[in-house]
């Protein structure tokens, strides 16, 4: 496997798009300062992963952008192609040569992959974490890191040599191991809050549906109340209907006689519209008279003017004129005078036909005055009258679809009423059927009949309180199955074995928690006294024990806690049979002597699992355990611990609260978790509850079958 070919697009000062190709073997690339050398370097490094500006020697990524020139624009995208030659399968994955693409935008859009075919940068991070390489692989050396690297301290060496040995991408995958795992936690303790919830929840349910099944018992009553109200309704609309139908009768008649009082003032209308059209040619003629003579008038005034302005002219002529003939001029006066004459009797029959014309007009004004207000009255009362009518009209419709809507619901009303009618029949029908047949009974047998009625009651509320009971124990069988699930989740979850487990040299046969049960309440006590073996591994032998030790130190596997059962046959009265309670000591003297009774001993609360899968050698792991306990004594207060440690012989004492005193120190106070002990404890007894619960269940199944059967033929 080696480099083949990288191409650059718009990447630092490579505008132009560049392909470099190379040969197996060493590539230098040389050049004057400021030429791109490093630039190359940078595009490795970024096509590979690199998140971090300052490694791309830039203060943010969008630095890797070509920035343009004062005779090129910038470029909108940065783009590296890296072909890697995969003939020898360096590489997992099924291809000779591997192309891995990353583009960047200016808007800060970023795309990555993998022959063309879009991809994740994990993705990329495992596929070149394989063969070694990778952004943090320290395959690249830029310009100071040698110099780091030389002068790391020892934790930074062994992460160089972890990485170069291909433990990164484990890491990585642990690490989100880790996280899923607290997130399955997580998920677990918000399943226990639902399953609580719901449980919860379940009474208030259950009273729910009493009241439901109250509330339809109470509809019904109202429905009946309803039809009875619905009837009683019925006859208040059709007496409603009569009386509706009788003021109908009334408003009609008034509305006719309205019509003709109607009818009777258009006529009139027509009359006086026909004396004002008759009317209005005399009055034009007589205002036509009026203007001739007010123009006659007008001529005649300026004649007059004009014979004044004449008779003054010819008596200015005559005073200053002498020399006329006076005979001439008084014969011109004389006809000037007659001529005055006439033009004032003219003036005068002027003057008087005018007076009469204005006296026509002022009468025919007075008519006309007085016929418009008649006219104005009529329309008046004519609109009135249509305002009338038009209100009658509307309340006359209001009342036909008050009634139409009446007989509508009277209709309605109707046909249910003959539908309960017809149930009443039947349902009187049925009764009397009933009645005759209880009769008949009581004749032939009643007391028979009542007999297996109350057989029949019997049986169903004993099948009932059957069924009640099977559902019930059925919920505590899911809630306990639930519990215990979620018990065997968290102890695999705590499982910290890791590589020793799959070790076939090692054969690891379990943890602790599953060879031993621990009496109840004291779980945390014998946890807090056994310490870290409270969580340790079970191997066969001394033999595998020294192998995972030795595992555990030169793989760099953390702590390791391990445990073998005891050699040899353990007595049936230390592994917890019948004779438990005084044989224990016995077994505890064969590795500690002179120990007191072992009702003071811790051992004395350990006993074998019986759930275990290897009977046998949960009895040799309880034996071992015993051992590690034999020292130590177990007391309800921390007063009484503090004296057994006090007065001796006890090294060590534990309270029922998980404190443990010796001569010299103390432990206690409360821990964020329970121990594997406490947890596993819990888990069997869920087990075992579910396992008593299913046994009652299935006491109960054959009850409810034989109810059942109890119940059918009393029902026939």
């Amino acid at each position: 496997m080696y480099l083949k070919e990288l191409t650059l697009r718009g990447f630092k000062s490579f505008a132009n798009p560049t392909t470099l190709r190379f040969e197996p073997g060493v590539t230098a690339v040389v050049g004057p300062n400021g030429s791109g050398k490093s630039n190359i370097v940078d595009a490795l490094t970024w096509v590979m992963g690199e998140q971090g500006a300052k490694n791309l020697r830039g203060t943010s990524m969008e630095d890797v952008i070509f920035a343009g020139t004062s005779t090129r624009p910038p470029a909108g995208r940065a783009q590296v192609s890296l072909t890697i030659d995969n003939a020898d399968h360096a590489l997992d994955i099924d291809y000779t040569e591997v192309t891995i693409s990353r583009t960047l935008y200016r808007n800060g859009g970023s795309e990555y992959a993998i022959n063309g075919s879009a991809c994740r940068l994990l993705d990329i991070q495992e596929l070149l974490s394989d063969s070694g390489l990778g952004q943090q692989m320290h395959v690249i050396v830029g310009q100071g890191r040698l110099d780091a690297i030389l002068r790391a301290d020892p934790s930074g060496h062994r992460a160089f040599i972890e990485e170069a040995a291909g433990i990164l991408k484990h890491r990585k995958r642990k690490e989100r191991a880790l996280r899923k795992l607290a997130n399955t936690e997580d998920n677990l303790a918000r399943l226990d809050d639902l399953l609580r919830e719901i449980h919860r929840q379940l009474g208030p349910l259950g009273r729910q549906a009493r009241v439901s099944r109250r509330a339809d018992t109470i509809q019904m009553t109202i429905r009946d109340a309803q039809a009875r109200l619905f009837a009683d309704d019925a006859c208040q609309l059709r007496d409603k209907r009569d009386h509706l139908r009788g003021d109908l009768a009334d408003t009609r008649r008034q509305l006719a006689a309205l019509q003709q009082d109607l009818a009777k003032a258009k006529v009139r209308i027509e009359q006086v519209e026909a004396i004002t059209s008759g009317s209005n040619p005399q009055l034009a003629q007589a205002n036509q008279v009026w203007h001739d003579l007010s123009r006659l008038e007008e001529r005649f005034g300026s004649l007059a003017s004009v014979a004044a302005e004449r008779a003054a002219s010819i008596r200015s002529q005559i005073v200053a004129d002498t020399g006329e003939n006076p005979d001439m001029l008084t014969k011109r006066a004389d006809e000037l005078e007659r001529q005055v004459a006439r033009q004032r009797g003219a003036v005068d029959d002027a003057r008087l036909a005018y007076d009469q014309a204005t006296e026509t007009r002022a009468d025919h004004e007075r008519r006309l005055a007085s016929i418009r207000q008649t006219l104005t009255e009529l329309r008046k009362t004519a609109k009135q009258r249509d305002a009338h009518i038009a209100n009658l009209r509307e309340l006359v419709a209001r009342e036909e679809s008050a009634v139409h809507a009446a007989d509508t619901r009277i209709a309605d009303l109707s046909t249910q009423l003959s539908d309960m009618r017809t149930q009443a029949e039947q349902a009187r029908t049925r009764v009397a059927e009933l009645e005759q047949e209880r009769q008949d009974a009581d004749d032939d047998g009643g007391v028979a009949l009542d007999a297996a009625r109350t057989a029949l009651q019997h049986s169903q509320e004993a099948l009932d309180g059957a069924l009640a009971r099977q559902r019930e124990l059925n919920g505590k069988i899911i809630s306990l199955q639930a519990k215990a699930d979620a018990l065997a989740d968290t102890l695999d979850s705590r499982n910290a074995a890791g590589e020793l487990e799959t070790d076939r040299d090692i054969a690891v046969m379990g943890r602790l928690a599953d060879f031993i049960r621990i009496e109840d309440g004291w779980e945390e006590a014998v946890a807090h006294a056994l310490g870290d073996y409270a969580s340790a591994i079970v191997v066969p032998g001394q033999e595998q024990m020294l192998a995972a030790l030795e595992r555990a130190r030169d793989h760099a596997l953390g702590k390791a806690v391990l445990l073998h059962p005891l050699g040899g046959q353990p007595d049936d009265a230390a592994v917890g049979t019948d004779n438990a309670g005084t044989d224990d000591a016995g077994v505890i003297a064969d590795t500690a002597a002179s120990r007191p009774t072992q009702h003071e001993s811790t051992a004395a609360l350990v006993d074998a699992n019986p759930h275990a899968k290897d009977p046998e050698s949960a009895r040799r792991v309880t034996a071992a355990v015993r051992a590690l306990l034999a020292d130590t004594a177990a007391k309800e207060t921390r007063d009484d611990a503090l004296k057994a440690v006090n007065q001796g012989p006890w090294k060590r004492a534990v309270t029922r609260q998980g404190e443990v005193l010796t001569a010299v120190g103390a432990q206690g106070g409360s821990s964020l978790s329970q121990s594997d002990l406490s947890l596993a404890a819990k888990r069997d007894k869920a087990l075992a509850d579910m396992q008593g619960l299913r046994s009652r269940l299935a006491d109960i199944d054959a009850s409810v079958a034989e109810l059942t059967e109890k119940r059918d033929p009393a029902r026939r």
